[in-house]
Order: C-alpha cells, then structure tokens, then sequence
C-alpha cells in the first residue's frame, strides 16, 4: 500500500553542479550505508530513538522531505503471523520427522524386518531407498507449497492445513503418472498406510502449531467515529491477533475545502502530525476504513506520505463483506485502482479437477474403509431391526432429486413419528432438528457422534449425486419452504461435509447455516474445499455438534 514519491528538482534548484551526483555524507563508523543510496546533501543520522525507526534521514536544507535506504523486501507485521513464517524452522524439522517416521513404518508394518525391493525400469529398488525419496520430494513440496502461499494467505487461519492436502494431492497425482509411466508397482498396502499416517502427522502438527499463543500486532486506527467501531466489531470476529494503541477519529466530513484532512475536534491533520502519533505510539500497523478514501481526497497519499520509508505497515480495511483473496484482483483503471471481483464458476478446468478428486478420493476410502464399513453394518444389523442402510430422497444441484445413503441410526419407523415429534422441533427454519430424539437407537447416537452414518455416502460420490465437500443435502420438504436466496444451495454439488460441518454442526441455526453455506458457494475454490476437509477431520475428533 506504500506509495514511492518521486521528486522532482530543476537545474537551477539544485545545490550541486548539473550533470553531476550529489555529494555523498560520511557515515559513521560501523554504519552500513547502501553505496546507491541516493540522499540530499548535509544529511545526518539523527540519534537513535527506540520509538523510531533508525533507517530515516533528516535534511537540513529541506528538513519536511525525508529520504530511506533502499531496503529488501521482507514479511509485514501481519505476514509474520502466519504458521509459516513463524515457525518455518520447526516445522520444517518436525515435517521431516514425521514424514520420514511415517514412510519407515508402513514399511516395517507391511513387510516386518525383511528387505523387499520392486521393480522399476529393469532394475530393483530397496523400499528402504524408496521411503527416503517418497519423503524427501513430499517435504519439498509442502515447502514450496508454504512459502508460496504465506504471502498470499497470511491472513487466513486454515491455510496451513490446506498446504498440507495440497501437497499431498500433488504427490499422490505426480506417483499416479510415475507408476504408470514407469510401469511401477509399489506395493498397495505401504502406501495405504504411509500416505494416511503423514498427512494425519502434518495435520496434527499445524493443529499444534495454531494453538499456540500469537503476539499480539501494535495497531493504529484511522477513520470516523461510524468507521472505527465498524473496524472494531471487524476485527473481533476475526482471528486477527490486534492490540489498537491509538485511534485518530476523523470528522464526519473528512476533508475540507482545502483538501487538508480534518479530524473529530475540527483541527487539521498534518503530514508532520501523523508521522510524530504514529511514532510516539509506536505502532506496526495503520489500519484505514476504507469509507474515508474518496476520489479527489488526499488523504491517502497525506498516509503514504507520512510514512514513506517507514516499517509500519498501511492496511486499507475495504467494504466488500466476505469477499475472498482468491476471487479479488487489484488492477489499475484510469488514473486510479479498482478492485476486480471475479464471480464464481461451478464448470471448467477447476470443477473437473474437483470431480476427478471426488471420485479418486471415494474410492481410495471405500478401499481403505471396507473394514470399517463392515464392521459398522454388523452393528446396525445385531443392535436393531430394520435394513443396514437408510434411504432417503434429497435434492442435488439445480434440483435434481437422489437418492442418498446412510447407515440407519433410528427405528425403522422414524419417519412415521416425524408428526408426532414437530412441537419438540429445535431449529427455527424447515430442517427438524431434536438434541435427545427418541428415535435414535443405540448404536445410531454413537455412529453420529463419530460421523460414521455419514461413510456409505462415498458410494453417493462415486455416482456423482454428491461431492466430497458442499452444502448439506435437503430434503424436498425443505426446499419447498426456500426463499429466494436459500435456493442459491442448489447452484452447488451436495457434499458430505462442507462449511455447517467445521462451524458447529447441529449447534448452528438455520439462518447461520444458511448464510455459512451461502458463502461457500458464492467463494467456492479447490483450496476451500482442502482447508474444509483438513478441518472436518479436526470437528470429528472433537465431536461438536454432532446429535
């Protein structure tokens, strides 16, 4: 946001010769001072104030223009938030750990002490060796993957663990073409195990790393009095770790008719002013509404002026609601910036990827999961009477109606006693919600504590009635009873998680569902869909919401 002023200077203003350099001041002894650092004559190093950022320069000849080394561009006080600036280095160390713990043992678990090899391009491989790469090009991934991501996502909380299914997307993808390529055959049950066992450590280990206390950024405000607490209520929804110093409260009208920005008790703000408040409070961000940059004010560049040089970061909070990185472009338009919101797309090269790992994905985890689902379906069968599995028509994308699969959790006839229970109904929308239902047996409240009712849905998958992550599938008595923007829930593929299942579940109302889902589909991305999956395997463990 730091705008680079140019001055501009005439040959007769100039205190030295035309054509010729400045002159350059001696620099104190052990000072580094930039050899291209260009600088008006007489400038001197003004002591050092711990309130003050010991890279400006002062002129005596033109002590209101203030000139700066040349820096290298480094993270933002906001930037080095992020898990992967914060504790790159120990990630880096515990991925490496896990990883490579991860690949030794699903080989000692499938072949015990014995060395096995398998062929690849005419000659034999050690699984030993293979585990050694398989784990080294994992972690190169993840690295790049992080370090691409940590400037462009440093704001958003879930990031990290959408890096991790990132990379393990893409090493599963790049294997599927090296195997066939090569004609390799890895053994099925080492990959089974290792790629499961690493991404659930890598999980884990962001999960640890999130939890662990932030230190707090130093903030100034800047804005009408509407406009700060509008940025307070902002700030306390978000995850943001902000500590506000100091606020300026702007006048209702912002700038005179001078252009000269004035503040609540009709005084002017200065360049000066706001460079000695922003320093006297030393802070490492200015957060701005963006309601009192208009066109033709100064208020802005008076900003960017003032702290040109400085490490403070300028952060301009803009009125677009829950708008996304990934769907915001900032692009130049006339003489001025305008930021580009681009509408989301459920068709195209990204909705093919997302079908493709739909159906790659399902099917790996009926493979992984048939003992589960074996296991499950005999404890429906021995515990109650009635099917194994549960029937049910839902609505899909654009209204197609399907028929979904769940493991049975209530008496076979629940739906008969669904008249009989709607005075206890708790959601205040069309869904039928009852934290202590009587129709749900015993081993029904436990498979939906665990989300196991939720497995034979994966056949759902494959078919393509659902996805892997989208909004709740409706019942068509629900969708009857749809608004005009709930029916937006159909432009999306139903999933069997998706936003509701990482933001309380059951615990939500209708309209915080609603509006939750809603957003998923108007922001839909891959990297959305990875960040919910990462997290849906956090809620499970946690067992919120689930009755």
């Amino acid at each position: 946001m730091l705008m680079t002023p140019t001055v501009t200077a005439t040959p007769s203003s100039m205190p030295w010769p035309a054509g010729s350099m400045p002159p350059q001041p001696s620099s104190p002894r052990g000072s580094r001072v930039p050899p291209d650092e260009l600088r008006l004559p007489n400038t001197r190093r003004p002591s050092r104030d711990p309130r003050r950022p010991s890279r400006f320069y002062e002129s005596e000849e033109c002590p209101m223009i203030e000139t700066l080394a040349p820096s290298t561009a480094r993270a933002t006080p906001f930037e080095r938030r992020s898990i992967g600036s914060r504790y790159f280095g120990l990630l880096c160390v515990l991925d490496a750990g896990v990883l490579f713990g991860a690949a030794f043992l699903s080989q000692w678990l499938r072949f015990g002490d014995e060395k096995h090899v398998f062929a690849l391009g005419g000659g034999l491989v050690n699984y030993t060796v293979f585990s050694i790469v398989l784990s080294a090009v994992w972690i190169l991934l993840i690295l790049a993957i992080t370090i691409g991501s940590s400037r462009r996502h440093a704001h958003e909380p879930l990031q990290p663990f959408a890096d991790v299914m990132t990379a393990t997307l893409f090493l599963v993808a790049g294997y599927a073409v090296f195997a066939t390529a090569t004609q390799t055959e890895v053994s099925r049950g080492y990959l089974f195990i290792a790629v499961p066992a690493g991404t659930l450590g890598l999980l884990i280990t962001r999960y640890i790393a999130l939890r662990r206390p932030q230190k707090a950024v130093p903030t100034m405000l800047i804005g009408t009095e509407d406009e700060l607490r509008g940025i307070h209520e902002r700030l306390d929804r978000g995850n943001e770790p902000v500590r506000v110093r100091e606020e300026i409260v702007l006048h209702a009208d912002r700038v005179s008719a001078q252009g000269e920005t004035i503040l609540a008790d009709d005084t002017v703000l200065s360049e000066g002013d706001l460079r000695k408040r922003v320093m006297a409070a030393n802070v490492d961000a200015v957060v701005i509404a963006t309601r009192s940059v208009h066109e033709g004010d100064t208020f802005l560049e008076t900003i960017n002026w003032s702290l040109y040089g400085s490490p403070v970061e300028v952060i301009v909070m803009p009125q677009l609601g829950r708008v996304p990185l990934s769907r915001l472009s900032v692009v130049p338009y006339g003489d001025s910036v305008t930021g580009v919101i681009r509408a989301t797309r459920y068709q195209g090269a990204p909705f093919l990827i997302k079908r493709l790992v739909d159906i790659l994905l399902s099917g790996l985890a009926l493979v992984v999961l048939s003992p589960v689902l074996l296991v499950v379906s005999i404890m429906v069968r021995v515990t109650s009477s009635g099917p194994v599995i549960f029937r049910q028509e839902r609505v899909g994308r654009h209204g197609k109606t399907f028929t979904i699969l769940k493991f049975r959790t209530m008496i076979s006839n629940a739906e008969e006693m669904l008249e009989e229970l709607a005075a206890s109904n708790e959601s205040d929308g069309p869904l039928f919600k009852m934290r202590d239902d009587p129709r749900v047996t015993s081993i029904g409240g436990f498979l939906r504590k665990w989300s196991l009712d939720e497995l034979p849905q994966l056949i759902n998958v494959l078919r393509g009635d659902m996805s892997l992550v989208g909004p709740r599938p409706a019942l068509p008595t629900e969708v009857e009873q749809y608004d005009v923007a709930a029916k937006r829930r159909l432009l999306a593929v139903p999933g069997i998680t998706g936003p509701w299942q990482i933001s309380g579940r059951s615990d939500l109302t209708w309209q915080q569902g609603l509006s939750i889902d809603l957003f998923y589909i108007d922001n839909w991305s891959l990297a959305l869909d990875c960040r919910i999956i990462a997290l849906t395997f956090v809620v499970v463990l946690a067992r919120k919401g689930a009755y």
